[in-house]
């Protein structure tokens, strides 16, 4: 019997392969739990696809809901879409170097058109020691800061990412890392060392991370976020390196301490697909340290930001930069509970 499961594995693998020879069917009764892990797995527009392709079958009052929800999501992309041309206008303004994570800059490029890869937000990478400029030249620009920073020079050199919000409500991330935790404590540099790619994304080219170091920043996103979205395993496929350049991407991956990362996403991915590239299953094979092995289960129990910021204590290399950290995240719980006792 087909389950909402197995036809949001078919609409995450169309593309990958030949049609399949027998489809399966959304049924109505499917379709409500069928839209909802689409929309949580941000899978709506390869769903719509999958059945305009007859990947997948359904009657017409179905395949009319399916249409109408990617376009929705497609609606919503559009805006964010081009809230990324305005950051990418403040910052260059600036003179802010700056690479675009994710969102379209993945959607124009791996998949066959940005429709099949939904984004709700802008995440964007900027150097540390620009990391508090770049933020005060958004809020100068009509974005707010959710919550406020509690201790001053703690974000550019421990924090992943600082979060802000237009007044249209559309999130922006801007990241000084790729991951919190064990795994963000890595130096970025590697990745600033590499060029930037301009995506052609409306009327600008945003710059993006190459393809290796894009593939690379996804399989840790799989790995290190709230949860493994199998959208990103996706874009994996998408982004991965060929095999003359499977080598380039496990340097970078160990330059950015992110080898576990890459082996561990690469094998969701081989799980959660029906098709992988090869170099996917060359790179789900390979040694993962055994530090990072322990770093891996700590992620896999999805704990909370003072469980995790304490585990990074032992990520962080030498006894001055560890004594910063414990400092810093010492007066950061303090300044956090004087504000909750206000």
């Amino acid at each position: 019997m087909t389950s909402a499961r197995d036809v949001l594995r078919v609409a995450a693998s169309h593309g990958l392969g030949a049609l399949p020879a027998e489809p399966l069917t959304l049924s109505a009764d499917l379709l409500s739990a069928v839209l909802g892990g689409a929309e949580a797995e941000r899978l709506v527009g390869l769903l719509d696809q999958a059945l305009a392709d007859g990947a997948l079958r359904s009657d017409d009052d179905t395949a009319q809901a399916v249409g109408e929800a990617s376009v929705r999501a497609q609606a919503w992309s559009l805006l964010v879409e081009r809230h990324h041309l305005v950051v990418h206008q403040i910052l260059e303004a600036a003179d802010i170097e700056h690479r675009f994570l994710k969102g379209p800059t993945a959607a124009h490029r791996f998949y066959d058109h940005p429709g099949l890869r939904p984004f709700r937000d802008v995440d964007v990478l900027v150097r540390g020691s620009v990391l508090d400029a770049a933020a005060a030249l958004l809020e100068a620009h009509d974005h707010r800061r959710p919550s406020p920073q509690l201790v001053a020079g703690f974000e550019r050199r421990f924090a992943k990412s600082v979060t802000l919000r237009s007044n249209a409500g559309i999130e922006v991330d801007i990241h000084r890392t790729l991951a919190s935790g064990p795994f963000g404590v890595a130096s970025p540099d590697p990745l600033w060392a590499r060029p930037a790619v301009l995506v052609n994304v409306g009327s600008a080219g945003l710059p993006a991370l190459d393809p290796i170091a894009a593939f690379v920043h996804a399989c840790i996103h799989a790995v290190t976020g709230t949860r493994t979205v199998t959208s990103t395993l996706r874009d994996i496929t998408g982004a991965a390196p060929p095999a003359a350049n499977v080598a380039e991407t496990q340097a970078l991956a160990a330059a950015l301490g992110a080898t576990a990362c890459v082996a561990e996403a690469c094998t969701r991915a081989i799980g959660a697909l029906d098709l992988a590239p090869l170099t996917v299953h060359d790179l789900a094979g390979g040694p993962i340290p055994p530090r990072q092995r322990a770093w891996l289960d700590l992620y896999l129990q999805r704990p909370g930001y003072r469980q995790m910021a304490w585990a990074t204590v032992g990520a962080v290399p030498g006894l001055g930069p560890k004594a910063r950290y414990l400092s810093a995240l010492a007066r950061a719980q303090r300044a956090h509970w004087r504000l909750g006792r206000r």
